[in-house]
């Protein structure tokens, strides 16, 4: 009896202590990011989403967290560009990026 009762109680605060992570605030750090439209966040993807990252079918990725300054669900043109939406990203010519153009209207 004693046995079970010393395996719900470790349990219980196994329980306990893993809710109690989960539920914490984001960050606590205050930080702000300097560029437009990014926000900071303390756990971020190691590999986020960008123009370059785009042409790959599979990449490769850690499942780390990375603090840092992120677009909110839309691409950036580099590591350390601007977020852009995807049909703004520069198209690929011959391994080197060129400004898209704006696209030709035909009646």
């Amino acid at each position: 009896m004693l046995k079970m009762t010393y395996v719900l109680l470790t349990l219980t605060a196994a329980l306990c202590i893993a809710k109690a992570i989960a539920i914490q605030p984001q960050d606590k750090s205050g930080q702000r990011c300097p560029e437009a439209n990014k926000s900071w966040d303390v756990c971020g993807s190691a590999c986020p989403m960008s123009c370059e990252l785009m042409k790959h079918e599979h990449v490769p990725c850690t499942m780390n967290c990375v603090p840092g300054c992120y677009c909110p669900f839309i691409f950036k043109s580099g590591n350390s560009g601007p977020c852009i939406l995807p049909e703004k990203c520069p198209k690929e010519v011959s391994g080197k990026y060129k400004k898209r153009e704006k696209s030709k209207k035909y009646n």
